[in-house]
């Protein structure tokens, strides 16, 4: 039909398009096997499929190149918007931390005001972004006054699917965080950054040089005890962590890191859903500028936060972090009605080594042939 017609002349003129700016890489599609579906009688394609840092379920449609037709011109008025606001969230930072020069020392009261006044101007990105209303559950009755003040040390846990987490995070509890140090330079990002006095940490990136299975993902030596130094000291905001290190499809949990989990204080976990019917707007091993286009041409985008309530290490568990840490994953799982996941950010690493990716349009994963060839497989669902 023309109208099907159509549609297939404006994915390929997308697909043009974004392969001129160079996001989608032709030589990489064409040293790559695509593997086509989890009906394929190879079983690297069937665990590819399950993998937690792959998305083929919501591909593009005719359907979504409409959408992408229609709002796709908003983008340019909606995303300056964002970064105007970005930089009054640094405004506040710069202004909290103006004259201040021991940053390893808390922020007085009235300065730490400054900051978290910011939030208001998150709720506004995120109402950007298409996240028009949050649905969120157990926040009045779990999060207490003290835990906001700080008076009442717990550490808030929460599943890491997109970068919208973040910003949830500061727009509900306003904590500090672990954040990489190479994000705290960004200019604009990294003066927010400041202010809100997070733990930085250097981290071994899988595309650096010299990344290994052994170092990706490694941190300072000190982070545990920095973490563990901020979690008991009442002049700093509670601490948020998400214990998994890496963004996943949002359907499992991964494994958590054992870091939030040393100091051996209670914890408040916060899982965090977004219902989609037609993207995920999960981080996972996909065109990243692409997905972003994706999620700002929904006509809405759908997010639940839900707070449980706060869980109280057993002795057990204080002594042994790893152990915590596992029974911490289980009850996120649970809630989120899906078996605990083995994998961890060196399965990514993995992948993305290998140059496991979804192509541009979300349907098919681009794998090489030596996958197949030397049994290369991850992404188990039994893992």
């Amino acid at each position: 039909s023309s109208a099907s017609h159509h549609s297939r002349v404006v994915i390929h003129q997308i697909f043009v398009f974004f392969k001129r700016e160079g996001v989608v890489s032709s030589a990489f599609v064409v040293k790559s096997t695509t593997i086509m579906s989890p009906s394929s009688s190879s079983s690297s394609s069937c665990q590819l499929k399950a993998s937690p840092f792959l998305e083929t379920h919501y591909g593009l449609t005719s359907y979504e190149s409409g959408k992408m037709f229609l709002l796709g011109p908003t983008i340019f008025i909606r995303v300056p918007i964002i970064i105007l606001l970005l930089f009054m969230v640094a405004i506040h930072g710069f202004a909290a931390t103006l004259f201040f020069d021991d940053m390893n020392l808390p922020l007085p009261a009235h300065r730490r005001a400054i900051v978290t006044s910011s939030r208001h101007y998150v709720r506004i990105i995120l109402l950007l972004l298409g996240y028009i209303t949050l649905d969120v559950r157990g926040y009045r009755e779990n999060c207490t006054r003290d835990m906001h003040k700080g008076q009442k040390r717990i550490v808030y846990v929460f599943n890491h699917v997109s970068f919208v987490d973040s910003m949830l995070m500061l727009y509900f509890f306003q904590p500090c965080g672990v954040t990489k140090k190479s994000i705290a330079r960004i200019p604009i990002l990294g003066t927010a950054i400041r202010g809100f006095q997070n733990v930085l940490v250097e981290r071994v990136e899988a595309g650096s040089e010299g990344a290994n299975l052994v170092n990706v993902g490694a941190r300072a030596s000190n982070k545990t005890k920095l973490i563990a130094e901020r979690v008991n000291d009442k002049r700093y905001p509670n601490m948020a962590v998400a214990p998994e290190g890496t963004t996943t499809n949002g359907r499992t949990v991964v494994k958590f890191k054992r870091g939030a989990f040393v100091p051996g204080a209670p914890v408040l976990p916060i899982v965090i859903r977004y219902p989609c019917r037609h993207h995920n707007v999960a981080w996972t091993l996909r065109n990243d500028l692409f997905a972003f286009v994706r999620m700002m041409c929904q006509f809405r985008n759908y997010v639940s936060v839900t707070v449980l309530p706060e869980y109280t290490p057993s002795a057990a568990e204080r002594d042994d972090a790893e152990l915590y840490a596992n029974n911490v994953q289980r009850l996120f799982a649970s809630e989120l009605g899906a078996e605990p996941s083995n994998q961890d950010l060196a399965t990514q690493f993995q992948l993305m080594q290998k140059g496991v990716k979804v192509s541009w349009d979300g349907r098919t994963i681009l794998a090489p042939s030596d996958m197949k060839e030397h049994g290369y497989l991850v992404g188990s669902s039994e893992a």
